[in-house]
């Protein structure tokens, strides 16, 4: 469920605009490509690694997964105020 919510809320957040480097169309659309296909490659590493009972390795990208949402979402709140 962690793993689910998060990647939503990187999907939708992904990429953050900071007052110091402002992102184009362009940019943003580049960036959140890269934002997707590294998700889908977390994503399979965590489906491949519960598969082969690495259960250690795929808990530990859960985690980063969560922790790069919640960092996504102090960002915008940050450049929001």
């Amino acid at each position: 469920m962690i793993l689910l919510i998060s990647s939503m809320i990187i999907l939708t957040l992904a990429p953050v605009v900071d007052g110091n480097k402002p992102l184009n169309s362009t940019e943003r659309n580049v960036f959140h490509k890269y934002t997707r296909y590294i998700l889908i490659c977390y994503l399979l590493v965590i489906a491949v690694s519960s598969l082969l009972e690495f259960q250690t390795i795929s808990l530990c990208l859960v985690v980063v997964i969560a922790l790069v949402a919640f960092m996504l979402i102090l960002g915008k709140f940050i450049n929001s105020c």
